[in-house]
């Protein structure tokens, strides 16, 4: 309701994405490129405001041995988030 309410207010387009949409197809090329494409859909409706739902899911914050078999999974998700916020904060 938020950010609605900010994008009303500053009269910019909401662009809603969730973590869960780019987790859908499994892969990680195609999850990085879902995440991408919403960077880039948001870069071409600009100025917009990009809500990201469910982004505090990304990488695992248990350090048993049972979950260390994906930590190349969520380290390359999490090196390109930054990546594309860090982009985004540049323009």
């Amino acid at each position: 309701m938020f950010a609605r309410a900010l994008c009303n207010t500053l009269q910019v387009p909401l662009l809603a994405t969730s973590v869960a949409d780019w987790l859908e197809p499994g892969f990680l090329g195609d999850v990085l490129q879902r995440m991408s494409g919403a960077f880039a859909f948001a870069a071409e409706k600009a100025p917009s405001i990009l809500f990201i739902d469910e982004i505090d899911n990304i990488g695992s914050r248990q350090t048993s041995a049972a979950n260390r078999s994906h930590d190349d999974y969520w380290t390359s998700m999490i090196n390109r988030m930054l990546e594309l916020l860090d982009g985004a904060s540049k323009r």
